[in-house]
């Protein structure tokens, strides 16, 4: 198997950073962030929108970036002709 499919694990490791991170951590507080600026939503009256809006843009940011480090540092090994698979 290993001859058919050089790098499979990096292959793997690639998509699965990249999935993985979109999953977990940018659409979740993605989603929030659309549920809470919504105009009906219970904690407007109490000021508590601001904060959750500020936090959830924060979170979407920080897994964006995750995302694309991680997705980078994994294609950097995969195009790396240092790397022995």
């Amino acid at each position: 198997m290993t001859v058919r499919l050089p790098c499979f694990g990096l292959i793997v490791s690639l998509l699965g950073c990249f999935t993985v991170s979109i999953l977990s951590f940018v659409l979740p507080p993605f989603f929030r962030l659309k549920l809470v600026s919504m105009p009906n939503y219970e904690a407007e009256a109490t000021g508590e929108n601001n904060m959750a809006i500020l936090l959830d843009t924060l979170s979407t940011g920080a897994g964006t970036l995750l995302c694309l480090t991680s997705t980078a540092v994994v294609a950097r090994q995969i195009l790396s002709q240092s790397q022995s698979c």
